[in-house]
């Protein structure tokens, strides 16, 4: 919504400046977008230092940050978001169904295998011990856009865990055929 991102922009100005100012005298890397903010530091004192001056900030402006996408993350928490192996897969997946839903002929025979193709991934996906929100919502969207509802149950307790979900849960369901959420996932769960 347009008017949020004006009124993020105009509250968190002054924050702006100060973290540009740090990042100038080569203390931090500091980036915003919208209400999303990343400080990069050297150590991890640093960082809880600069995460309770933004905590400050925002107390001062009666406002909170989200306690669970409030983070401090190590160099190798770091690079598994960036290199992670299953996000890869998922996204060349997602690429190539895209591209498939663009042809005009052919797409029941392409359909079925790119269903088996995700359950695979689905599978692998859910075995690891680190299922983050961000590989879940990457998943919810390759199962969305092959229309599969092998996730339902899994949803549920994903939804559980962490509400912040519950916009993408619900673009899957809607992606879903007829739109209906499937009633048998939801007693396996």
């Amino acid at each position: 919504n347009d008017i949020s991102y004006f009124f993020a922009n105009l509250y968190l100005l002054p924050l702006d400046l100060d973290l540009v100012n740090e990042e100038r005298k080569g203390h931090i890397g500091y980036a915003r977008y919208m209400d999303d903010i990343w400080v990069f530091t050297r150590t991890r004192a640093q960082a809880q230092k600069i995460q309770l001056k933004i905590n400050t900030f925002l107390r001062d402006l009666c406002l909170t940050a989200h306690p669970k996408k409030s983070r401090i993350f190590g160099p190798r928490e770091i690079e598994l978001m960036i290199q992670d192996e299953r996000m890869l897969s998922l996204n060349r997946f997602i690429s190539r169904a895209r591209t498939f839903f663009k042809r005009k002929i052919g797409k029941a025979k392409a359909l079925q295998a790119m269903r088996q193709e995700i359950s695979q991934l689905y599978s692998e996906t859910l075995q690891s011990s680190t299922l983050g929100g961000r590989l879940f919502r990457r998943t919810l969207t390759a199962l969305s856009l092959v229309r599969s509802d092998m996730a339902v149950a899994h949803c549920l307790r994903q939804l559980k865990k962490d509400p912040s979900l519950t916009a993408k849960i619900v673009r899957y369901y809607k992606a879903l055929p007829d739109h209906r959420i499937p009633w048998k996932g939801l007693f396996d769960f």
